[in-house]
């Protein structure tokens, strides 16, 4: 029996702060600082005073290379304007 307490449900990580990618191993809490200004990072979100990036995006950023961010945002929006042209479908399954 399986027990499926709402209270000891642990919700999946979806944002990290500099400290958190530091802890992910992305060096000291300056050095992520640092590749952030540098444009090293994907861009990061802005809510209020805080520098949070999405862990689903961070994931994809290494997967495809960790590339510099102007590159990266050039990569996303190639996929988009793909996307849409093909109406959702990659590439290879269009008719």
């Amino acid at each position: 029996m399986s027990n499926e307490n709402s209270d000891t449900a642990i919700a999946p990580i979806l944002l990290l702060d500099a400290k958190g990618l530091s802890a992910a191993g992305f060096g000291s809490v300056r050095h992520v600082r640092r590749l952030d200004s540098s444009g090293r990072l994907p861009k990061p979100i802005k809510l209020g005073k805080r520098t949070l990036w999405s862990v689903a995006e961070l994931q994809k950023w290494l997967a495809a290379g960790a590339p510099k961010r102007d590159a990266w945002e050039q990569m996303k929006n190639d996929r988009i304007r793909l996307s849409n042209r093909t109406g959702g479908r990659k590439k290879s399954e269009t008719v």
